[in-house]
């Protein structure tokens, strides 16, 4: 890899995480005491982030194409795209971690240093907020760092696709990562800024204590909120999504007709599902263990998805050469394992966050009325509660079902998945039954997640009504 590829990155993504970090805490200063707006902001823009970056990219292949003869706007096109995924989850995690300190005793520092604008002060207002701040722009970095898909997509020169082509080309995994080392030491150097902040976030983080700041009420700041919210929605979901559907519009019935790829989206479903199934049952486990706490074993769990799946595939396929374990390389455990890894912080985030929108008392006062009014019970249990836990494992569902990378590299001989023959099609250009298929694809967990959510509500209304009638 060259000195200019890893420069490259290395600014691009500066740019990509402070813009984000800029973003999402403008958008939580104005938002911020306005909790039913800013659900209405910040979930779609959060959501943004588990948009297929393969499907994003075939979106843009006809833009792509035509920006590559001007490589600095090809190159702002990607960064703008990597924004509009990146704001939504900044703001998401400023808005729940809490404040080091709270007014009061902002208010009594203020006073005992000689007023707001003392060094005192201000120094006291930097240490008790920056944590918060450097912890977000640290996780940004790390995953706008370790990108590779979109990249791919888009031919943009970046570490993570000279890796890739690196093993590609034949290259051994271990001199692979070494002509990348880099890369690998700025992802260490990061992590170890994580483990510092950790230790101050386990202290405080506390959503019932937490004080949360906002500005005085602007239509100006508002307007400015929506646009960037626009802009979000327009970049990462909605053009793709448009050039898309326009192309598949015509390949849609022959595709159906003659089930192209069918068995290669069999193959995606169940390892998609086995991961989902796995990941949420050890999630589970870890937090009723509780041992999250200790920051060693939060910041081992979250490793694998900081590194980004490119390296962490590597690695499985190093690992799984050793003799003992051997016999299950050309199997789907390996792929199956590093998803796990890989998905499982998302899944532990995901549970934190949701349960903090929580309503937990009007949860137990459902669980109170099982016992006499079973119908009622379980409808608001439903929306409170089993809601939530399918939303979760419907976006961890979607990960896994569309991941190229590790599918790419540890998938076992005769299981190729969807997105790697999507990938090696959509090099020869975008095509009306390529589009269909990206398409229908796209639909098939939509369609998964209603008919299970269908059969799950029905299944939860005819236990709890048989719990009530039988009280």
């Amino acid at each position: 890899m060259s000195y200019t590829i890893f420069f490259d990155s290395l600014f691009r993504t500066l740019f990509i995480a402070f813009t984000a970090l800029g973003g999402g805490a403008f958008i939580v200063r104005v938002l911020s005491r306005r909790s039913q707006r800013i659900k209405f902001i910040l979930l779609p823009m959060s959501l943004c982030f588990f948009i297929p970056p393969v499907a994003i990219g075939y979106g843009y292949t006809s833009l792509s194409y035509q920006l590559i003869q001007y490589p600095f706007l090809h190159e702002v096109l990607y960064t703008l795209i990597m924004v509009s995924r990146l704001i939504g989850p900044a703001a998401i995690i400023l808005f729940f971690l809490p404040l080091s300190a709270s007014q009061e005793s902002r208010h009594c520092f203020k006073l005992i240093s000689g007023g707001a604008s003392s060094f005192k002060y201000i120094k006291y207002l930097l240490h008790a907020s920056l944590w918060r701040y450097a912890l977000v722009f640290s996780l940004i970095f790390l995953f706008a760092f370790s990108e590779f898909e979109l990249a791919s997509m888009m031919n943009i020169e970046h570490w993570s696709v000279s890796l890739f082509d690196a093993y590609a080309q034949g290259i051994a995994v271990a001199p692979a990562l070494k002509l990348h080392l880099l890369p690998l030491i700025v992802q260490a150097f990061l992590m170890l800024i994580l483990l510092s902040i950790l230790e101050p976030l386990r202290n405080t983080i506390s959503c019932s204590s937490s004080v949360r700041e906002a500005v005085s009420p602007c239509t100006l700041r508002y307007l400015f909120v929506i646009l960037i919210f626009a802009v979000c929605m327009l970049l990462s979901f909605l053009l793709p999504l448009f050039m898309i559907a326009a192309s598949a519009f015509h390949g849609g019935l022959e595709v159906f007709r003659s089930l192209w790829m069918f068995k290669e989206i069999m193959n995606s479903l169940l390892i998609a599902a086995s991961v989902t199934v796995g990941s949420y049952f050890i999630a589970i486990f870890l937090l009723r263990i509780n041992c999250l706490k200790y920051k060693t074993v939060l910041l081992l769990i979250f490793l694998p998805a900081l590194t980004g799946i490119l390296p962490l595939s590597l690695v499985t396929l190093e690992i799984f050469q050793f003799p003992l374990i051997n016999v299950l390389y050309n199997t789907p455990i390996p792929l199956v394992f590093s998803l796990l890894l890989w998905t499982l912080p998302f899944i532990i985030i995901l549970k934190i966050v949701l349960e903090l929108f929580a309503d937990n008392e009007s949860v137990y006062s459902a669980e109170l009325m099982l016992s006499f009014s079973g119908r009622a019970a379980s409808e608001i249990l439903w929306r409170l509660k089993f809601r939530r836990t399918l939303w979760i494992c419907f976006l961890v569902f979607t990960l896994t079902y569309f991941n190229f990378t590790a599918s790419t590299i540890l998938a076992p001989a005769g299981m190729t998945t969807v997105t790697e023959r999507f990938y090696n099609l959509m090099h020869y250009g975008e095509s009306e039954r390529l589009s269909a298929t990206v398409c229908i694809t796209m639909i098939i967990p939509l369609l998964l997640f209603s008919l299970i959510s269908v059969i799950f509500k029905f299944t939860l209304k005819m236990r709890y009504r048989f719990l009530g009638d039988s009280g």
